[in-house]
């Protein structure tokens, strides 16, 4: 999906085991990242249509939290870009 975007430097996924959770949601099982070079290089990604439909997808399959706290061990992290 960002592989060919020129903006993105990295994408990392980290694969997450949830080994405690205090129970404010459901556990995690997973954390992505995109790297930039510059904050003006990640809005210019945001205005691609490229990156709008990769975000439509990423949507469907996660989700983001903001609450509760997340004690994690990293299975595995994978280095997309």
């Amino acid at each position: 999906m960002y592989r060919d975007l020129p903006q993105v430097k990295s994408y990392q996924q980290y694969h997450l085991s949830d080994r405690r959770k205090d129970d404010a949601e459901d556990p995690i099982d997973g954390i992505a990242i995109l790297g930039f070079e510059s904050e003006e290089e990640m809005k210019e990604a945001w205005d691609t249509e490229q990156y709008r439909n990769a975000a439509k997808i990423r949507e469907s399959i996660m989700r983001e939290t903001a609450v509760g706290v997340h004690v994690t061990s990293i299975d595995e992290i994978v280095q997309i870009i």
